[in-house]
Order: structure tokens, then C-alpha cells, then sequence
């Protein structure tokens, strides 16, 4: 091979990864979908505990699961729609791809194993109110990967506002208003950012 087919190949290579860096993300409506359930999720929850629902305590366990039983059709229903989207193999969407689904089982994990040490071994009820402190790392966690791969200075704001938060729900856990307090954490960490994320997708390849 000649110097001149080695350098051009590197330059063709070279070229490729800025591309793929600069890439936009395709995560924008899985964020606004996402979002906005959960904070209205949060938002029943705290009307629920503080009496201002009219719903039952013993039925916040029933929102959280219509929620996610929605929540999962719709977000097969988003992955339809993206298919076509250019962009996909960039690295920040194939590693978006690849980390919200985990973390997004994570938490249902974490969840459920709540669920059963409350109802099977009498652990206290508080212990679900810990649920949302863990939800905002795994958030920063995943966020910080998008920053380093997107190569987004701004997302790291999300990061440092999404640690904030943990913070925050920690330290309120036994109270109503942590519910009310988390979903104003999603709205600004998750669905305004999920809205700019939207706006600058590409059009799909038809």
C-alpha cells in the first residue's frame, strides 16, 4: 500500500469519527416520552399522599405500573419511528442505545426488589422514597457518557444538576414533597433537554 492510499485512508477514517462526534442525538423523544409520564407519575404520587388526589395511598403502587406498562409500549412504539433516523451508528446513539435500556431496567430492578422486601420481610415503606435518589445518579451516570461521546459540554450541566438532585431527594426521603421535588428535577434534567434534543434530530431517510 502507498503513502498516498494509507493517508488518504486515514483522513477517510479521520473524517468519519468527527462526523460520528458530531452527530446529533436521537435520544430527544425517548427523553420527552420518558419525562414527562414520570413526572406525571411523581406528581400523582405527591397529590395522592398529600390528600389532594382523592385517590387511595394503597393504589400509588397501581399508577406506578400503569406507568410502566405505558411507558414500555410506548417506547417500542418511539423505536419504530427511529429507525430511519440518520445517525444511528454514530457513537453517542449506538452507546445511548445500548445504556438507557440497562439503566432503565436497573431502576425497574431496584424497584421490584423494593416492592418485595416491603411486602415479604416488613421492611419499612420509606424505603421505596430511596428509589428516586438512585434514579438521578443512574441518570448522571448515563448523561456523563453522553457528554464524554457527544462531546457536549453542556450535558455535563445536566450531570452536576442531576447529582443536585440526589442530594435534594435524599435528604427529603419521608416526606410528601420529595414527589413534588423529583418530578421538578425531571422536567429540567430530562424533558427540556429531551425538547432541544428533539428539535435538532435529522429527517428520517425515506
Amino acid at each position: 500500500m502507498s503513502n498516498t492510499s494509507l493517508s488518504e485512508d486515514l483522513a477517510f477514517v479521520r473524517q468519519m469519527a468527527e462526523e460520528g462526534a458530531s452527530a446529533p442525538s436521537l435520544s430527544g423523544r425517548y427523553s420527552l416520552w420518558w419525562g414527562v409520564l414520570v413526572t406525571l407519575a411523581m406528581l400523582t404520587h405527591w397529590a395522592t399522599l398529600t390528600g389532594l388526589s382523592g385517590i387511595p395511598p394503597k393504589l400509588i403502587g397501581l399508577i406506578w405500573m400503569t406507568m410502566a406498562v405505558v411507558g414500555v409500549i410506548g417506547n417500542v412504539v418511539i423505536g419504530a419511528t427511529n429507525k430511519d433516523k440518520p445517525g444511528r451508528s454514530a457513537p453517542g446513539n449506538r452507546a445511548d442505545a445500548a445504556v438507557w435500556p440497562v439503566v432503565t431496567a436497573g431502576l425497574f430492578t431496584y424497584a421490584i426488589a423494593v416492592a418485595c422486601a416491603v411486602a415479604l420481610r416488613d421492611v419499612s415503606p420509606l424505603l421505596f422514597d430511596t428509589i428516586i435518589p438512585v434514579a438521578f445518579v443512574l441518570h448522571a451516570s448515563a448523561t456523563a457518557m453522553s457528554a464524554a461521546l457527544f462531546r457536549d459540554r453542556r450535558r455535563w450541566i445536566l450531570v452536576a444538576l442531576s447529582l443536585g438532585f440526589v442530594a435534594a431527594t435524599m435528604f427529603m426521603i419521608g416526606q410528601a414533597d420529595l414527589y413534588l421535588v423529583a418530578a421538578a428535577g425531571i422536567f429540567v434534567t430530562q424533558i427540556i433537554p429531551g425538547m432541544f434534543e428533539l428539535r435538532a434530530e435529522p429527517q428520517s431517510v425515506v
